[in-house]
Parts: C-alpha cells; structure tokens; sequence
C-alpha cells in the first residue's frame, strides 16, 4: 500500500481535501495519533489503527463505514478515533467494544 502523506502535525481539513484530490488509487494519509484516511475500492474510508490490548496485534477499526469522506468530516472522524482511543488505553479492545455497540 502506498503512503502518499505522513507528518507529525495533523492536517487541516483543506489540507486532507487536498491531498485527496491528488492522490491515486490504493492511498493512505496518516493524521496522527491512529487516524488513517484509505482510499478502498474508490471510496475514502476513515480507520482507527492501534494495537489490541488483549493480544499486541495491530487493528484497523473502521471509522463510519456507511459514511466515506467526504460525508463523515476529518473532525468526526478525529471524534470517533477518540473514542477507540480512550478504549484501548483503557485496555479494551476496540473492535470487541464495537461489536457490543
């Protein structure tokens, strides 16, 4: 998978409209902190990338689905990551927490 975009600083929303618009197929755009934008069978589709606390793996949690970017915004989706976030520094597994929601 290519990465077209990763810095220490997160992005503005302009910034990630832009980078979208550029990139190609098969693209990922790091914000930071775990929130990962990927473009997945033409769609852009907000991820969640940790680690699960139960077993060290890393997880790819899915961030509104049904709401590719750019119907689910850069600030929900950093609001979303920041739920998974408090979870799995809780020691919750995220994806088993979502699979109870």
């Amino acid at each position: 998978m290519a990465r077209i975009a990763s810095r220490r600083k997160a992005y503005t929303a302009a910034e990630i409209d832009a980078l979208v618009k550029k990139a190609g197929g098969g693209k990922t755009i790091n914000d930071g902190a775990g929130l990962v934008l990927r473009q997945r069978n033409a769609k852009w589709l907000w991820y969640f990338r940790t680690t699960s606390p139960e077993t060290g793996r890393d997880l790819w949690i899915s961030l509104a689905p049904r709401n590719p970017y750019p119907a689910t915004t850069l600030a929900a989706a950093r609001q979303l990551a920041a739920r998974h976030r408090i979870s799995a520094d809780s020691g919750i597994d995220p994806n088993e927490e979502k699979k109870r929601a």
